[in-house]
């Protein structure tokens, strides 16, 4: 009897870890070689110009995103999530929002979500260490052996065997000696420009950001883009890339996203 219920147990536990991101077919591929859907400023929601999603990060996250982009500043001794600066938006700091995704990741174990912290005051790599750490996030952080090229990244089966499900980067700031999950973003990507549907490569070679939102009416923009101008930007930027997966960032993600 003892030995019937190991064996359903452990064809239960290879059925699970056979779903990856919500699909066995992404099981195989390589966490370099999948599209994301990404949120820009995940965690400013609301109806403001300074809000840039109206659904929460769990919510996000519930609704597919895997590919989490928030804003970082240095605010009396607290690294915060503010736009632009913690006077102009506040959105607490930003421990609690870290907290928020290991809680997520803590409740879904087939899922890897990539995260990606702006670090526009330039303030050392420790201070994004200490609120990983302090969250508990750190200990979902995936560290490479060393600097990857796309075909070495592992895939999603081994990062959930593995449960290394979060993928960490910083714009500007990184440093690997002293945080090596912390991964510097322009090293492993390159991103386009800030408007809709451009494909104009401002930064570096590697991985493909694409952001797709209108820094004015965001809101409006999307309802009435309604996901169409995404494929066509997207497309072409394609056809003279040479990796296959695309990391699209947007705003008011629900658009896209839910019914």
């Amino acid at each position: 009897m003892l030995l019937i219920l190991f064996y359903l147990w452990a064809c239960i536990t290879v059925a699970v870890a056979q779903v990856c991101n919500g699909y066995s077919e992404l099981c195989g591929r390589k966490w370099s070689n999948i599209s994301q859907i990404g949120t820009h400023d995940s965690a400013f929601v609301g109806d403001l110009p300074t809000e840039n999603q109206n659904i929460d990060i769990t919510a996000q996250l519930n609704a597919g995103v895997r590919f989490l982009q928030a804003q970082t500043h240095y605010f009396f001794g607290v690294l915060r999530l503010c736009h632009t600066s913690c006077w102009e938006k506040d959105a607490g700091p930003a421990v609690d929002y870290l907290s928020d995704v290991k809680k997520w990741l803590d409740t879904n174990p087939n899922e890897v979500v990539t995260l990606l912290l702006t670090n526009g005051d330039y303030i050392p790599v420790g201070n994004f260490s200490a609120v990983m750490e302090a969250s508990g996030l750190a200990s979902y952080a995936y560290t490479p052996p060393h600097k990857l090229a796309i075909d070495e990244w592992p895939t999603l089966q081994e990062m959930i065997a593995s449960g290394d499900r979060l993928v960490m980067f910083i714009d500007y700031g990184a440093n690997t000696n002293i945080a090596p999950y912390v991964l510097p973003e322009f090293s492993y990507f390159f991103e386009t420009a800030y408007d809709i549907g451009s494909c104009k490569d401002e930064r570096s070679n590697g991985l493909m950001l694409l952001d797709f939102f209108n820094t004015g009416n965001a809101l409006a923009a999307q309802n009435t883009l309604n996901g169409l101008p995404v494929k066509k930007s997207a497309g072409s930027k394609f056809r003279n890339t040479p990796q296959w997966s695309i990391f699209l960032i947007v705003v008011f993600a629900s658009v896209y996203l839910l019914p």
